[in-house]
């Protein structure tokens, strides 16, 4: 039950680190690790049963990695809008645990993207890898964004509001998104700040960070931000896992057959028959060659 993973969280946290309600509405927790220190923000909701180790991002990548883990957590969708999460990031800076650590990555993905870089300005210097994120839910400036309209009564322009402006003081910002997810490509546009590095990840839709968890490279992705600014070089060789990504193959599948390349979808359909059981794409490797579109490996030899 959720009370029952809140009290082990709770548990786990306080004899590693800290625990802290934040408000009525976050929590806190820290756990202990080496002089490299993971800021995650996510909801309950991700952290509470969305993946196989039923527990926040944050402490994840501390057993996977050592890292010390600082998350934080919201009781739905609060966009840690907050006056006591303010304070709370306000107490971390008073109290230099920033300071602390020899390297600090930010992260979040979504809502928890547009925290990880609002709340990033209280660790000067750091790293961040934020996934779709949206810069803010001001209708002043984001008002084509229709998706969360009942959201933005919350006050998006006071302490740690405009998300893209609270970069500026980073070593480097990544920002990965889809750019043929119209929303997640306008938000993706008013991160255009000096200290930010845009990746496309096409073809992977609004669930960038799932995916990313998916191919098993969201951890590898972080050790990256963790060692040094993250090249174009160091990402594409990690984001090579999409080629045997079934969401993504079935993407592409779908592109090249709505746009009618039947050519390109049949050595599509080839090289994935070769390496994966996926038999959607082996009957169109057969149709095709069947209408003599692709030549089969018989013909060939």
């Amino acid at each position: 039950s959720r009370a029952d993973w809140m009290k082990a969280l709770e548990a786990y946290a306080s004899e590693r680190g800290m625990f802290r309600s934040v408000g009525n509405s976050h929590y806190a927790a820290l756990v202990e690790g080496s002089d490299t220190l993971l800021v995650t923000f996510e909801t309950l909701q991700e952290a509470h049963g969305s993946r196989e180790t039923n527990a926040p991002l944050a402490l994840d990548m501390n057993e996977r990695y050592g890292w010390s883990a600082l998350t934080l957590l919201a009781d739905g969708a609060t966009w840690f809008r907050d006056e006591a999460v303010y304070a709370f990031v306000d107490g971390l800076i008073d109290e230099g645990i920033f300071d602390a650590y020899a390297r600090v990555v930010f992260y979040g993905a979504d809502m928890g993207g547009y925290a990880a870089a609002a709340f990033s300005v209280a660790a000067p210097g750091a790293q961040l890898v934020a996934i779709s994120p949206l810069a803010t839910l001001d209708a002043r400036v984001t008002e084509w964004d229709g998706r969360f309209t009942s959201h933005r009564r919350k006050d998006f322009n006071s302490r740690y509001g405009y998300a893209p402006e609270m970069t500026d003081a980073l070593d480097q910002a990544v920002v990965l998104y889809d750019p043929e997810d119209e929303m997640s490509a306008m938000h993706a546009a008013l991160f255009t700040r000096p200290a930010v590095k845009k990746i496309r990840t096409k073809m992977m839709g609004p669930r960038v960070a799932e995916a990313l968890e998916e191919m098993d490279i969201l951890g590898p992705l972080l050790e990256l931000a963790a060692k040094g600014p993250i090249t174009d070089s160091a990402f594409a060789r990690l984001y090579r896992a999409r080629l045997n990504h079934a969401p993504y193959l079935r993407s592409m599948f779908n592109r090249l057959a709505d746009d009618d390349r039947l050519l390109l979808l049949g050595w599509l359909c080839s090289n994935v028959t070769a390496r994966r059981h996926m038999p959607r794409f082996r009957r169109k490797m057969e149709e095709l060659q069947a209408a003599g579109i692709l030549e089969s490996k018989e013909a060939a030899e």
